[in-house]
């Protein structure tokens, strides 16, 4: 039980991860905005976007990945508990 909760704090964690180095990254983006007349800026612009691209599409995927696993660890632990509820003690 204890290793459910901790493979969705590491899901957990590897979404956070991947939202820093998606705005990280961004600050990149946006100054590079300033130069875009130089050839070397748009090519560096180029391999930012490609690189943004990449996290952005990760960073749904991992998402909706805990958010799905999250919502079957919650269902599971309240059928749990309401089962052992609906126990008689004797």
């Amino acid at each position: 039980m204890v290793a459910l909760v901790i493979i969705f704090c590491l899901l957990l964690a590897s979404v956070i991860v991947l939202a820093a180095m998606r705005k990280a990254i961004g600050t990149q983006e946006e100054d590079l905005l300033l130069h875009a007349g130089d050839p070397t800026a748009v090519e560096k612009k180029s391999s930012v976007v490609e690189r943004i691209d990449a996290i952005e599409k990760w960073g749904k995927t991992m998402t909706v990945v805990t958010v799905v696993y999250g919502l079957i660890l919650l269902g599971w632990f309240l059928w749990m508990g309401w089962h052992q509820s609906a126990q008689i003690v004797q």
